[in-house]
């Protein structure tokens, strides 16, 4: 991530490790584009996400995030796809973070997602109509350690879950799936 005065440019990419589901390697890498500022406690942000996917085609949405800091960081972000996935995505959060000592932080996050298709072939099975619904959680655990005065390690867990039946038909998936990631951060 680049940042100057409320403007970021990020990247992010996937590195699959699974050789069993064939998909190993690198299959994802997304570009975003974002602005965020904050009057008092109250935090705005907008940006635009380019996913780059092997297997699938390429999408790109636009968000907007508010978010207020109080107990517990109330977070609201709206997500438009604009190329692939004809329609929003609602992800309502709450996140507190605890200081394990001076410098080591142990953050604790929990989101619900809202799905809302424009698309005809994104349908309830049951109904057959457009699909709208309660989609999926994530509960997420991170630890910022400062290595050096520049440099932080965040081990990252998390365990994603559909929230209803009809989530696990529109995902494909039947349980939860627990992931984590490492990020080592440069702050200058």
């Amino acid at each position: 991530t680049l940042e100057y005065k409320g403007f970021a440019f990020n990247t992010w990419a996937n590195l699959d490790t699974d050789p069993e589901d064939g998909d190993a390697g690198l299959n994802e890498t997304d570009l975003t584009f974002s602005y965020d500022t904050s009057k008092g406690p109250l935090g705005l942000g907008a940006g635009f996400i380019y996913y780059g996917l092997d297997s699938a085609d390429d999408s790109q949405e636009f968000y907007v995030q508010i978010d207020y800091d109080t107990l517990l960081t109330p977070t609201l972000i709206i997500y438009k796809d604009i190329k692939s996935f004809p329609g929003y995505y609602l992800n309502l959060g709450l996140s507190h973070s605890l200081s394990i000592t001076d410098s080591i932080v142990l953050s604790l996050s929990g989101a619900l997602g809202y799905y809302i298709s424009n698309d005809d072939d994104v349908v309830d099975k049951g109904t057959n109509d457009r699909y709208r619904g309660l989609q999926d959680g994530l509960l997420t655990a991170s630890l910022s350690i400062p290595l050096t005065k520049y440099f932080t390690l965040t081990p990252t867990m998390s365990y994603a879950f559909p929230l209803s039946s009809r989530a696990e038909d529109s995902l494909g998936i039947t349980s939860g799936e627990v992931f984590g990631g490492l990020t080592l951060s440069l702050l200058f």
